[in-house]
């Protein structure tokens, strides 16, 4: 549990497309630092920054009230995870295109996640080209729908819809009420970008700003930031001293177990039984207890799932790209212990 449970801690935030040259704005207040950031932002960071290809915000629609959502024929219902940002949120965010387009070139325009997608339209590519209405005033066309975020991810969102006139909104320091992420060249201009950044919000009058800085958060450091990156690493000294106290107890227990059976050894060897024979039959011996150790580890780890999940908020399973690695690392303990 353990293993699994750090598999994709380690992972988290991973599986945007370069999420090394991903990362997020945000707004220090004194000694608070806020996930949100001004309007002007992102328009700076594209135009002024050279190191910057790509920059959007977004905007949190479940900040102040729940939207409701409805599908022609049907009731409305609240949905949750629902954004609003600029067109090219897909580019810059980088997350996979399931159908569709991803281009939010139009004002009522709309992406859907997949699980999203399903729901309403019964599949991905029948979603496409429907319209769904918010708020029953505004009638949205799905243009797109994009693969569900996993759960090691900081921002799941369900429905991103083009904001209405957001391209008319006026650049401005004091709306300090989006959430903007930005696209590097290389993660190696980091410092760069942030350097820049300083300027710029150096340059800004204090009466046209009601912040004292900005800050360039890589988007895969998030997660450990905000949790904590020292318990990371403290529940996994925590898996090593386990696993090393249950060889030791293994090791010791097995050892005055072969003592109290030198007269087995003996009569084997008076009857000509070479060595080579002995050593495979406790090996042997060994590896069939830690087998069936390790079979009924996964029968408990399955049934404390549940609970463990319940303790962590999220699923502890690890990414579906490294379970066999988790897999395989189980297997060599379990092996490398007989």
């Amino acid at each position: 549990l353990i293993g699994s449970y750090l598999a994709g801690e380690w992972r988290y935030d991973s599986h945007y497309v370069d999420s090394d040259r991903l990362v997020r704005v945000a707004t220090v207040f004194g000694d608070e630092v806020v996930t949100v950031s001004a309007s002007a932002v992102a328009p700076v960071l594209i135009a002024d920054v050279p190191t910057v290809t790509h920059a959007v915000r977004m905007f949190d629609a479940t900040a102040f009230a729940t939207p409701f959502f409805a599908v022609e024929g049907d009731g409305y219902e609240e949905a949750e995870g629902v954004w609003f940002a600029d067109e090219g949120w897909a580019d810059v965010i980088g997350t996979p295109l399931v159908a569709g387009t991803a281009r939010l070139v139009d004002p009522a325009t709309v992406l859907l996640s997949e699980r999203t997608a399903e729901r309403y339209f019964g599949s991905t590519q029948a979603a496409v080209g429907q319209t769904i209405t918010m708020d029953a005033r505004r009638v949205l066309t799905v243009t797109g729908v994009f693969a569900d975020a996993p759960e090691t991810s900081h921002i799941r969102p369900r429905i991103v819809a083009s904001w209405y006139g957001m391209s008319r909104i006026e650049p401005s320091w004091q709306r300090v009420n989006y959430v903007t992420y930005a696209r590097l060249t290389d993660r190696a201009e980091l410092a760069s970008a942030q350097a820049t950044l300083n300027q710029i919000g150096s340059a800004v009058a204090d009466d046209e700003r009601n912040f004292d800085r900005m800050v360039l958060q890589p988007v895969d450091a998030i997660h450990a930031t905000e949790s904590g990156s020292n318990l990371r690493y403290l529940m996994l000294v925590v898996l090593v001293l386990v696993l090393v106290i249950a060889a030791v107890n293994f090791v010791n227990l097995t050892t005055a177990r072969r003592a109290e059976r030198t007269g087995e050894v003996g009569v084997r060897k008076a009857v000509g039984a070479p060595r080579s024979v002995l050593v495979w039959q406790f090996l042997g011996e060994s590896l069939a207890i830690t087998s069936v150790a390790g079979v009924v580890g996964v029968g408990l780890t399955a049934l404390g799932l549940p609970f463990a999940e319940a303790i962590a908020g999220r699923d502890v399973m690890p990414p579906s790209d490294v379970r066999w690695l988790v897999g395989l690392a189980y297997i060599g303990a379990t092996v490398g212990v007989g």
